[in-house]
């Protein structure tokens, strides 16, 4: 029995992504669990307090998290309203009169036990995606040097990557990093537009890698390019990544 290189990809993306010691995207967003599901609760004691959330992005990261939140009361008024991590937990709002209230809920608001995330639905069902993702980032170093971002909102998903490492030393000119690397999935063809040096994989998925590094110090562009491409090639039945596209 035969199998199409597709179908052995899916088999594989399948086991890789069972497989949590090994998902930097499930990684992050694990750490991080906690911290989404307290500002969940943050915004349903805002519901109560006749406070809308109209809009909403949260960035995570291994060691930290940023939350914004765009709110509309009852009497109209419209404000901005943050919850951050760096080293501790601490809220703002873009109207000072609000700060006090914010974070009088946000010391209030408790996550019950076992609950599952509603801003991370869209994200639960874009196994394939993310297993790409992951696919293209198991080739670079986590541990040193490069930031790997998860950004949500609503239907949509954004992993940025970057290894800036050394770009800016006089003392390192061909010793250098330089990589930039993201993938959005979004759910619409429509939410997805095409911009230079990117790819678009089925209806919900862009990729753009770039890598600047230095000639000694490309080989982990090239690879997350070529994982990326394989994926994407297999799928569309187009080899989108030439070599000749690699830097």
């Amino acid at each position: 029995m035969k199998y199409s290189p597709y179908l052995t990809f899916i088999l594989l993306c399948c086991l890789y992504m069972h497989s949590s010691a090994q998902s930097i995207v499930h990684s992050i967003v694990n750490a991080q669990k906690n911290k989404i599901l307290r500002i969940e609760a943050l915004v349903q004691l805002l519901a109560q307090q006749g406070i809308t959330v109209t809009d909403w992005t949260i960035e995570l990261w291994k060691t930290g998290y940023e939350a914004t939140l765009k709110v509309k009361e009852k009497t109209g008024v419209i404000y901005t309203v943050g919850v951050q991590c760096y080293t501790q937990d601490e809220t703002y709002a873009s109207l000072q009169s609000k700060e006090a209230f914010i974070e009088k809920m946000f010391a209030q608001a408790n996550q019950a036990s076992g609950q599952r995330s509603h801003w991370l639905r869209f994200f639960e069902t874009q196994a394939p995606q993310v297993a790409i993702v992951d696919a293209a980032l198991a080739v670079c170093d986590q541990s040193r040097h490069q930031t790997t971002v998860t950004i949500y909102s609503e239907n949509r998903v954004k992993i940025k990557y970057t290894n800036h490492w050394n770009a800016k030393s006089l003392k390192h000119k061909t010793n250098y990093y330089m990589i930039d690397a993201h993938f959005d999935i979004a759910a619409g063809a429509h939410n997805l537009r095409k911009m230079r040096n990117e790819f678009v994989f089925g209806k919900t998925m862009k990729v753009g890698v770039s890598d600047g590094s230095s000639k000694q110090n490309r080989g982990c562009g090239n690879r997350m390019l070529a994982n990326s491409g394989n994926c994407i090639s297999n799928k569309t039945k187009t080899n989108i990544f030439s070599p000749s596209t690699i830097p």
